[in-house]
């Protein structure tokens, strides 16, 4: 598997495992099927994990395009990078450059979040502590991240 997924009503949280144009595509679907279950437009949460490895090129087009596509079913994306380290550092510049490359709509919906309670925030649930559950045991999160 190339990501973990959480479905909890409107949000879709994942955690990129080992990010490709394939895996973007099928979270695509993935977002397909929450957003015919959802009763409002989707909020995805983006987990990027110390041992995800930075995105090729062709990924990283495949990502903008997939999530132009969805922005008619998203109400925004927020953005989790976990660590300090060099790549999570890279992480962050190249989420920002890809912002730049979407269109100015799709840009909007971007949000990077400080830590795990304003990424929880962001989600707009009221039972914070029952998609952060379903978050741990879909491998979305780990204990130690906590």
């Amino acid at each position: 598997m190339k990501f973990a997924a959480h479905v909890h009503g409107h949000v879709v949280a994942v955690r990129w495992l080992a990010p490709d144009a394939e895996a973007s595509a099928a979270l695509g679907v993935l977002m397909q099927g929450a957003r015919e279950q959802a009763d409002r437009e989707l909020r995805l949460l983006l987990i990027l994990g110390e041992d995800c490895p930075v995105p090729d090129g062709p990924t990283r087009k495949a990502m903008v395009a997939d999530h132009e596509r969805a922005m008619d079913s998203l109400a925004g994306v927020g953005v989790l990078v976990i660590g300090q380290s060099l790549r999570q550092s890279l992480f962050r510049a190249l989420f920002a450059g890809l912002g730049l490359l979407m269109k100015p709509q799709a840009r909007t919906s971007l949000h990077f979040c400080a830590g795990l309670d304003a990424l929880l925030d962001f989600a707009e649930v009221e039972a914070k502590d029952s998609l952060l559950a379903g978050m741990l045991a879909d491998g979305v999160l780990r204990d130690r991240e906590l």
